[in-house]
This record gives C-alpha cells, structure tokens and sequence, in this order.
C-alpha cells in the first residue's frame, strides 16, 4: 500500500493518503476528502486530481497555481475510472521518493449561494402591486405624495393622510405603478381615526394577498419586510428616492386592540403607506408614523386633559417605551374586508 503525498492547489500543505495500487482515482478521491473535511467541503467526486510523475518539492507545490483554465500545467490529469497502477497513472512499478509530492488536488471554486431577506420572484411580485399617489404641483408637475398598495385584483389601500381634502369619496386619485406607468383610481373609502383610504381601480391588478394569521403569532417576528419608495428621503440621498427598496423588519409588539404592530425597521420620512409584508409575499398592513410622531400626539391629547379613543389608547401602550426607532402599521384585517369586490 503506497503512501502519496498530496497538496491542496492554493493550500501547500502536504498530507499522506495510502491506497492500494489497485484501486481507483475514485477510491483516492474518497480518502483525501476523508483526511481534510474542514477543506474539502464539496462531494468527493467533485475533486480533480493530477499527477506528477517526478514529484514536486514542497516549494515547488505550493506555489502551483492553476491556468485560465482552471488546470494544474505540466501535469496529467487523472481518471477516476482507472486504477492508481494503471499506465496512464503511475504504472505497476512506482515507488514514491521520500520528500516529493505526487498528487496535486484542486477543490473546485463553488459560486457562493446568495442569501436573501426576500428572494428575488417575491421582490418583483411586490413591485408590481405597490405605488405611488401623485399630484399636480404648482408647476404642473406630478409629485410623489404618498404610497400604497393593492391588496386585492381591484381595491388598494394608503394612508389616509396621503390624501387631500378635495380626495372626497368618489374622486378620483392618480397612481404611479410600475415603471412610472400612470392610472386613476376612485376613492371608495376614508378613514381618518385608523388613517387608512381605500382605493378601487376599474381593471385589474396584481396585488398582494393579505395575511390571515392571527395577530399575536406575528409577536418576535423577525421575517418581515418593508416596501417603501422613500419618498422623504433627503436631499443627500437623492439618487435613491422614489426607487422601491426593501428593507429586514422585526416585530416588537401588538397593539392592546389587536389593531396596529409595531416594528423595528429603516425607515423614512413619506413612507406612509408603505407595504409591511412578510418575506413570503403576504401583506401584514401598512406602515403609519414614527414612534415620535404618535408619542407627541398623545401626550398633547393627555396635557389638556382630553380623552384619548380606544385606538390611541392601544397606539400608548406601544409608544410608552420611548424608543424612537420603532414605528407603527396597521393591520391588514382593519381594513381588507371594509369594501366588497364588486
């Protein structure tokens, strides 16, 4: 049973493997995945193998490297098939030399597996269901000034802060869809305590289903993600506005009321509206205000003594913490069933 020293092209550390002369290339490539797992992670029948028939010095292998095409040079390639005596190898009557290296190992380069928060097909199902709302400024120039995002083939929601006073029921609001793709919707619905519109188009959409897990199994969450187009983003970061982002989201708690959730996540001024999902695709709500925001509203309401409504009663619970990088969304349920698809 011969004794070869191996090395590891890129490595340079020699290391034995005995095999009987009879067996195969194959057999040689099981024992030196046997002798370095913690190199050696693809199968063993991934590995290539080539022969030096004269023997490398220790110097000489380690600083082999492989050609453009991802060979060893001056050295024969073996055939797992054949055996370690066959002729085109080493032959019957090889006896290795003391301090040469035989057998030159090349791991092959595995392309790293990406890694996502949400995966690619999940992304672009997204982006072809949210939106931006736009209106005519005083130039007559349409401007983003808002978000939202369809939750049905017909009916979407937004922030019912994103509309004006003249976005009565009925009135019709313009929508910047995919690829700045224009289209009008009606308004069908306002509700200005839980800050939500709904929005019916007069075709269909591609939309995002809502999620209909209870909203206590969403608490420690940490699969959700945010769609925003960033709408505030500042003036620094003007390259990225308006361009839809996705960002990691945990949830932090549920509102007493089962209403609002409230989250950890990048987020940024006008991204009211925004789709909270979870990674695989379903709508958990949309997101509201900073913590700051309904913290400073409360505590104005408590100051002069009037009476705060069940919602902010459950939004107090959920900003008493004072940490002002969490924010809030309400949940889907509030509003998926307030309008029937006709």
């Amino acid at each position: 049973m011969p004794t070869l020293f191996c090395v590891i092209v890129g490595e340079g550390k020699p290391f034995p493997v005995e095999v009987d002369a009879d067996k195969t290339v194959g057999i040689l490539k099981q024992k030196i995945k046997q002798e370095n797992t913690n190199t050696v992670t693809c199968d063993a029948k991934d590995l290539e193998l080539y022969l030096t028939l004269n023997g490398l010095s220790r110097d000489e292998a380690r600083v082999t490297k492989l050609d453009d095409d991802g060979h060893v040079p001056g050295c024969i390639k073996m055939d797992e098939l054949l055996q370690i005596q066959n002729v085109h190898h080493f032959g019957m009557n090889f006896q290795p030399k003391e301090g040469k290296i035989y057998v030159l190992v090349v791991v092959p380069a595995h392309s790293a597996v990406p890694s996502y928060f949400i995966l690619p097909e999940t992304r672009d199902s997204v982006a072809n269901a949210v939106f931006k709302i736009v209106d005519e400024n005083e130039d007559e120039e349409y401007e983003d000034i808002g978000m939202g995002v369809f939750f049905s083939p017909t009916l979407a929601v937004t922030c019912d802060h994103n509309l004006a006073s003249k976005h009565t029921i009925g009135s019709m609001v313009t929508l910047a869809m995919r690829n700045e793709v224009m289209d009008a919707v009606e308004v069908v619905a306002r509700n200005s305590t839980l800050d939500f519109a709904i929005l019916k188009a007069s075709e269909p959409k591609s939309f995002i289903a809502p999620w209909n897990g209870s909203p206590n199994s969403l608490e420690s969450r940490y699969d959700l993600v945010l769609a925003s187009f960033r709408i505030g983003i500042d003036e620094y970061q003007a390259p990225y506005k308006g361009k839809l982002g996705f960002a990691p989201a945990a949830c932090i708690a549920i509102s007493h009321h089962k209403r609002h959730i409230m989250y950890s996540c990048p987020t940024y001024a006008g991204d009211s509206g925004a789709a909270l999902i979870v990674k695989d695709g379903f709508l958990i709500g949309i997101h509201l205000e900073t913590i700051n925001a309904l913290r400073e509203e409360i505590e104005r309401k408590k100051v002069i003594k009037d009476r705060l409504n069940d919602v902010e009663e459950s939004l107090d619970m959920i900003v008493r913490s004072g940490l002002a990088q969490w924010w809030s969304a309400l949940l889907v349920h509030k509003f998926k069933d307030v309008v029937k698809e006709s």
